[in-house]
């Protein structure tokens, strides 16, 4: 358990993934200093990844988490992650939501899935 879990959840459905989140990107999240408030977004069932247009599969294999940029910054939060090795980082300013998605799918590699 972290204290992120709540924030996690499915939107949807209220699960979480069967093996829980990635532990990887929990610790991104608290090594970034972000607070569970901040969490938009985490794991989504295929059902909820479907009907927002999910393009990347990150959100159901419980490796992603959508942050809210308010406190940081969309440039800064991003450079943040980038620093910490996240494997996939997109930037969404102001009218696009003001989040930074951030994933961990090569298991905080550092890979370069930038948008």
């Amino acid at each position: 358990m972290t204290r992120f879990d709540g924030c996690f959840k499915c939107h949807c459905c209220g699960g979480l993934p069967d093996g829980g989140m990635d532990q990887n990107l929990v610790d991104v999240l608290n090594e970034a200093g972000i607070r569970p408030n901040e969490i938009n977004c985490a794991y989504r069932c295929e059902a909820h990844d479907a009907k927002v247009g999910g393009c990347n599969g990150q959100h159901p294999k419980g490796t992603a988490a959508d942050v809210d940029a308010s406190r940081f910054g969309v440039d800064e939060l991003a450079q943040r992650f980038e620093e910490l090795k996240a494997d996939g980082i997109g930037k969404y300013p102001g009218d696009m939501g003001n989040f930074v998605h951030v994933d961990v799918r090569s298991g905080r590699v550092g890979e370069t899935y930038r948008w």
